[in-house]
């Protein structure tokens, strides 16, 4: 298992983020931290892991767990429910009516069960454990050092660092921008694979 302060060494690594000669980095370690759960959020989003949860309904209504991204199904014993949109769903239906209140139909229906995405659960400190099966942590590294140098790239940007004068051609005025661009098509990538 793969805890953060590894990975926070090879964003590090691809974002040339190199201590100067007091130790200090150019990205502060908790901007990192945000990146790498925006990073956790993009992977959920194409491969989230999937839970499975059985709902008290009252008046028509259910909560739905903290973590759910996406209900996939609904089940009323045994009997798939069909997704509406809206909050007055017909008797075979359900709708999700917010992020947290699942509304059903049936007004004799006691209780679901949901199979749906979760969320992965964030990072908080260093020793934490990246929540994601092996093959998704390249992409998730690489979506976290995008995220690290697009950083950097404003920050250079802002200060005109790679303001140049040339007469002719294309000149690249911010080289940082187009590797952030790279690195994030390359996590792409990398999640294509396992498609």
């Amino acid at each position: 298992m793969t805890t953060w302060a590894q990975t926070l060494e090879t964003v590090r690594a691809i974002a040339s983020d190199i201590p100067d000669g007091n130790g200090d980095y150019k990205i502060d370690a908790a901007i990192l931290l945000r990146y790498a759960n925006f990073a956790l959020g993009t992977v959920a989003s194409r491969h989230a892991d999937t839970g499975v949860e059985v709902l008290s309904v009252t008046s028509q209504s259910a909560t739905v767990p903290e973590d759910c991204a996406h209900v996939r199904h609904c089940y009323n014993d045994g009997v798939e429910l069909d997704p509406t949109i809206g909050n007055y769903p017909k008797e075979d239906e359900y709708s999700l009516v917010s992020r947290t209140t699942l509304r059903i139909g049936d007004d004799s229906v006691t209780s679901v069960t949901i199979v749906y995405d979760k969320l992965y659960a964030e990072l908080v400190d260093l020793m934490d454990v990246i929540p994601l099966p092996r093959w998704l942590e390249e992409a998730f590294t690489f979506y976290a050092a995008s995220s690290a140098l697009a950083h950097l790239a404003t920050a250079s940007g802002d200060l005109s660092q790679w303001d140049t004068k040339i007469d002719s051609g294309n000149p690249e005025h911010n080289p940082l921008l187009r590797l952030s661009e790279f690195y994030q098509k390359r996590a792409d990538t990398s999640m294509l694979r396992y498609q």
